[in-house]
């Protein structure tokens, strides 16, 4: 036979060294394939930890660590002040009283220091608006005063101590009545909002 007519490769060695590189080649494959199934069993036992349903107490416990750590957003602000058609959220009842006092500072400076005599007019112990917060509430610390009492601006301060809803509805009215009469008057406009 003619080895110069033989075709490369078709020697009995060329095949062995074939077999054997597709033996090592199949053999990295299986262990590639034994490490993806490994793989798989743990994610699939991981899967399994997450979706099988909580014990009971456990599940009130993840609830509470969870509504502590992310409490829910507050909800959208249900009170509101509606002030010459402009609309004011507010977070209480009480900020009524102190946006209303706030807009009709910037609106009627004129007639300001009249409506502050006619707002702290009738109080016992403390006065409703003043220029310093220890004016409003001398006895007490520079924590609770701020706590307290909002800045209207202008250096002004309004205390929001011990008032009701039936309060600031009278000192609503007294700041009405002090307007000129141009004016809308105090009229409810829903059980949350307040137009003015």
């Amino acid at each position: 036979m003619n080895t110069g007519l033989t075709p490369e490769g078709t020697d009995l060695n060329g095949v062995l060294v074939r077999i054997e590189q597709t033996a090592s080649q199949i053999g990295v494959l299986e262990t590639v394939l034994e490490d993806k199934r490994n793989q798989l069993h743990l994610d699939f036992e991981t899967l399994d930890r997450y979706t099988r349903p909580m014990p009971r107490p456990l599940a009130i416990e993840v609830t509470k660590v969870l509504n502590r750590c992310h409490p829910a957003r507050p909800v959208k602000s249900q009170h509101a002040l509606i002030y010459k058609g402009e609309r004011y959220p507010c977070r209480h009842y009480k900020d009524w009283f102190v946006r209303l006092c706030q807009r009709i500072r910037e609106d009627y400076s004129d007639r300001w220091s009249s409506v502050v005599s006619r707002l702290n007019s009738g109080c016992n112990t403390t006065l409703r608006v003043a220029q310093t917060r220890e004016a409003l509430l001398p006895g007490l610390t520079a924590d609770l005063r701020r706590a307290q009492t909002e800045s209207i601006g202008g250096g002004w301060y309004v205390s929001k101590r011990s008032l009701d809803e039936k309060k600031i509805e009278a000192l609503v009215k007294i700041l009405c009545a002090s307007l000129p009469r141009e004016t809308p008057r105090l009229c409810r406009g829903g059980s949350r909002s307040l137009t003015v």
